[in-house]
């Protein structure tokens, strides 16, 4: 076929010969299988820890107290790298911004207390045991957009405690989290496998609204702690309808290997296999 380039293989040459040969070698012993498996090892997603970036900051505090104060206007300016301000690679943490990050918390704890509860955030009235273990738990899975740790929970209880006034242990608390790498960073594909509908969630959130993930999608995610595979082949539309191919066909092997017999995910990753071999391997 004539193209701009000129020709680049003669018809008939010992170069056409080779290409043809090894173009017939594919055709011929690669399986759908075998693409799906490669693809599965070669893509499987690699642990990443991102950085809130300043706007996604002022939107979680938006979201999560009530604050539309956008405090991190007066962070450190951000670098740009290759264009944008959210690739990981550079997102650390610099002793000016982690004093930027001290100064925000203290002032937001104070601002989300002043005159009493008035944002709702403790979620009981009756001020004793209970109530401070409801809101140690509900508003730290909120701020860290995944459930606690029990050892987390005891930790920031112990904080509670040095303050005999409950609103004055909520306020310190609440300056505390807003410290913690837990709500200043989200991690894709970390460590904790119970994490990862919760990290599907922020990802979601935060890559369509470039906020934290709201109660819908924070229940949605609980119910992942066990595997649905209907759940997990949504996951993988929302990422193919994002242009995220790569993202979506492990979606869809995850939810193709908890439901083997069902046809259309075979489908999904037999048609976007192609595409996810002839990207490069994706840059969270």
């Amino acid at each position: 076929v004539p193209h701009g380039g000129g020709l680049k293989i003669t018809p008939g040459s010992p170069e056409e010969a080779t290409l043809r040969s090894w173009i017939d070698y594919l055709a011929t012993n690669t399986k759908p299988d075998d693409r799906f498996l490669l693809g599965q090892r070669k893509f499987e997603a690699r642990p990443v820890l991102r950085r809130l970036t300043h706007a996604q900051y002022n939107n979680t505090v938006r979201d999560l107290l009530g604050d539309d104060s956008r405090v991190a206007d007066q962070f450190p300016a951000e670098d740009f790298v290759g264009g944008y301000r959210n690739q990981f690679q550079s997102q650390s943490i610099s002793p000016l911004l982690a004093e930027a990050y001290s100064a925000a918390a203290e002032k937001l704890a104070r601002s989300a207390f002043r005159g009493g509860d008035t944002h709702g955030l403790i979620p009981c009235k009756t001020r004793d045991a209970a109530c401070r273990q409801k809101f140690l738990r509900s508003f730290g899975a909120k701020a860290f957009r995944r459930p606690l740790l029990d050892t987390e929970v005891a930790r920031y209880e112990k904080l509670f405690l040095t303050q005999k006034d409950f609103l004055a242990a909520a306020q310190l608390t609440l300056e505390a989290m807003l410290q913690s790498p837990a709500f200043l960073m989200r991690t894709e594909n970390g460590a904790e496998p119970a994490w990862r509908p919760y990290e599907t969630a922020s990802r979601l959130s935060y890559a369509l609204l470039n906020t934290m993930p709201d109660a819908e999608l924070l229940r949605a995610a609980s119910l992942l702690e066990k595997p649905d595979p209907v759940v997990l082949d949504h996951i993988g539309d929302a990422y193919e309808k994002l242009g995220k191919t790569t993202e979506a066909v492990i979606y869809w092997q995850k939810a193709h290997g908890l439901d083997p017999k069902n046809p259309a995910l075979a489908q999904k990753i037999d048609q976007h296999s192609s595409k996810v071999a002839k990207q490069p391997e994706p840059q969270p």
